[in-house]
């Protein structure tokens, strides 16, 4: 009897491990980045692999502690972000250091993968040809414009 119980238990449990966090539901959009005028900003691009090692889990993605998006597996992202202003780029649930902080060129584009593992996002910095090998396949989720 107490094995059938153990059993049951760790059934249980391995059965929700797989099921994955989601922290809104369907809704993966929770705010909008800073309204751009003009041609005045920088492109801020963010990629996450749809083989990362813990795709379990949703990473929000934040722009100056403001969530905007909840990432999945297999996804990339674009958001627009006016040049001359300091912004900082987080994914959660990190790891410390976890974010970037970037002020932005006109016309200039940055490059960021998410990668998680063991529960923990990490954001890096990455080039341009790494990201276009990454989301090759992948749509863009354009946000706010």
């Amino acid at each position: 009897m107490k094995r059938a119980v153990l059993f049951m238990f760790i059934a249980a449990l391995l059965s929700s491990c797989a099921a994955p966090i989601k922290f809104v539901g369907k809704d993966k959009f929770v705010n909008n980045p800073p309204f751009v005028e003009d041609n005045n900003f920088g492109t801020v691009n963010i990629v996450r692999s749809s083989v990362d090692k813990s795709c379990t889990i949703q990473s929000s993605i934040e722009l100056n502690d403001s969530k905007i998006y909840y990432m999945d597996c297999g996804e990339y992202i674009s958001f627009r972000v006016p040049v001359a202003q300091p912004f900082t780029v987080t994914a959660n649930p990190g790891v410390m250091p976890n974010f970037q902080t970037i002020i932005p060129e006109t016309g200039k584009r940055y490059y960021f993968e998410v990668k998680c593992r063991n529960l923990a996002c990490s954001l890096q910095e990455i080039g341009e040809k790494s990201f276009r090998e990454t989301s090759n396949s992948y749509t863009e989720v354009k946000i706010g414009y």
